[in-house]
């Protein structure tokens, strides 16, 4: 678990996870990406993988209305509209993301 008083992240930071897409997907590869986070509550893991790694798109999911919110403010603050999508929803029965979309 990681926290930095402003966002937590449950399992690792975002280095962590670039270290290992990095592994898997080159830049140009990253580039065209769309990244899926469920349960993001508020971490900024979505956002850091679109603005430090140039994920194209990411989408964060999750139930709690308060931490969409949250994650929409920040958003705004940090004027980092396109690219990033955050959504309420229960991602097991709200998925309306095709394979390949």
């Amino acid at each position: 678990m990681v926290s930095n008083g402003e966002c937590f992240e449950w399992y690792c930071g975002v280095h962590e996870v670039a270290a290992v897409l990095l592994r898997y997907l080159t830049p140009p590869a990253l580039a065209s990406a769309v990244a899926l986070h469920p349960g993001c509550g508020n971490s900024e893991l979505a956002l850091e993988l679109h603005r430090q790694h140039g994920v194209e798109r990411a989408v964060a999911i999750d139930c709690s209305r308060v931490a969409v919110e949250e994650m929409l403010g920040k958003q705004q603050r940090a004027g980092e509209q396109d690219g990033i999508e955050y959504e309420e929803g229960d991602v097991l029965g709200s998925i309306r993301y095709e394979d390949e979309s």
